[in-house]
């Protein structure tokens, strides 16, 4: 960022337009059927795979470019209650 703002800003717009997607994709909280509430392991399971799935799209990009412009993105998985809200799309 502080070598080029201009550069980093737009890299990381770059990965968002790959990345954010996928979290559509794969969103388990905002899709999750009712029936898999009595079973969060598959939930969890649904969760790993999307991660899975991001992290390996980045390691991709990344390894793609000078290790010095790489990004490096935290994900992590909530594994608290799920509650269901009919009024929500």
């Amino acid at each position: 960022m502080g070598e080029d703002e201009a550069r980093t800003v737009h890299d990381l717009k770059a990965h968002q337009a790959v990345i954010l997607p996928m979290i559509g994709d794969h969103a388990v909280a905002s899709s999750i059927p009712p029936a898999m509430v009595s079973r969060p392991s598959l939930a969890a399971s649904l969760a790993l795979s999307s991660v899975q799935s991001r992290s390996k799209t980045m390691a991709d990009r990344n390894a793609a470019i000078d290790p010095a412009r790489s990004m490096l993105f935290r994900i992590g998985i909530n594994l608290g209650d799920v509650i269901h809200d009919d009024g929500r799309h």
